[in-house]
């Protein structure tokens, strides 16, 4: 029995043939399971951003040799995004700060800050972009030079006032992502990073004048979300001005009121959200006959403004 198996194995030649076929079929049909590719990782996810805002994610675990592509659009508002990419994390406040600083550095060395702009872009991130993309999207194509985590901002572009949602396509070796239209599928590539954003807080100061020919002062405020509060505080800085301030929806509904009386020279209101909405309103105006300078304290998810 053990003589007959030895005859049925094929001899070493035999062998050797036969491994010499299956390589030229393989090279052949292009089916070399050593040579196989992955396909490219695409991911989209969405976001807002209004002015001061900076939204940052996380992107982990990208290795040496791969290519990571981005694609930035708006999508509401007249957002015009701008997108950038860093290898160490950074953080709203900070970035921000530091930024309008080198702005400021330029405007005061007699500089033209636009002309400016890609120099310091370049300070902070190891790759940006505004306008690659059709109109004013932005896109980007970046190597991985070294394994390790990398983080990528999108926020709006600072030559102007602009603001609202983005679409955000993102891959890993899938170049399509940079013509807009790539599939997303089920990878995740990249995760939002809270902390880093520090969104859903923010203040705002307006100054403004309420006459007769300016009974009232409308501001928009930007989307909310459930859990929200908005903080108002509104006070005279001229004139007999008893300020008034009323909270209104998208449907133009008042929800909330301070000073309607007209008896005080401030007035405050706070409001919490318990819906996603937009298009929220916050009116300022005169009590009785009084005019004035005003300055308003705008802020959400801040209530020091009260203050």
């Amino acid at each position: 029995m053990k003589q007959r198996l030895l005859r049925g194995l094929p001899d070493a030649h035999s062998r050797w043939i036969a491994a010499l076929i299956i390589l030229v079929l393989s090279i052949a049909l292009g089916t070399l399971p050593s040579h196989a590719q992955e396909p490219g990782r695409v991911q989209e996810l969405t976001g807002h951003a209004e002015p001061g805002d900076n939204v940052f994610y996380h992107i982990p675990l990208l290795r040496e040799g791969e290519t990571l592509y981005v694609y930035v659009e708006g999508t509401s508002g007249n957002l015009d995004p701008f997108v950038a990419l860093s290898d160490t994390r950074l953080e709203s406040e900070s970035l921000s700060e530091a930024f309008w600083g080198e702005i400021e550095r330029v405007i005061e060395e007699g500089g033209d800050p636009l002309v400016a702009l890609p120099e310091i872009y370049e300070e902070f991130f190891v790759f940006w972009d505004d306008n690659s993309g059709p109109g004013y999207d932005a896109a980007f194509e970046f190597a991985v030079p070294a394994d390790g985590d990398y983080f990528l901002l999108v926020s709006r572009t600072p030559s102007k006032d602009n603001f609202g949602g983005f679409r955000l396509l993102i891959g890993v070796d899938a170049p399509e992502v940079l013509t807009g239209t790539a599939k997303p599928g089920d990878d995740l590539i990249a995760f939002f990073d809270q902390e880093a954003s520090q969104l859903g807080i923010s203040v705002q100061a307006i100054t403004g004048t309420i006459s007769a020919d300016n009974p009232t002062t409308t501001l928009t405020l930007r989307p909310l979300t459930e859990g929200d509060t908005v903080y108002a505080y509104a006070e005279a800085t001229s004139g007999d001005l008893a300020p008034m301030l009323v909270l209104r929806d998208f449907g133009d509904t008042p929800l909330l009121t301070a000073n309607l009386s007209g008896e005080q020279t401030s007035a405050s209101l706070f409001y919490t959200l318990d819906d996603d909405v937009e298009n929220y309103e916050l009116e300022v105006a005169a009590g009785g006959e009084t005019k004035g300078d005003f300055r308003l304290l705008l802020g959400i998810n801040e209530s020091d403004v009260l203050e």
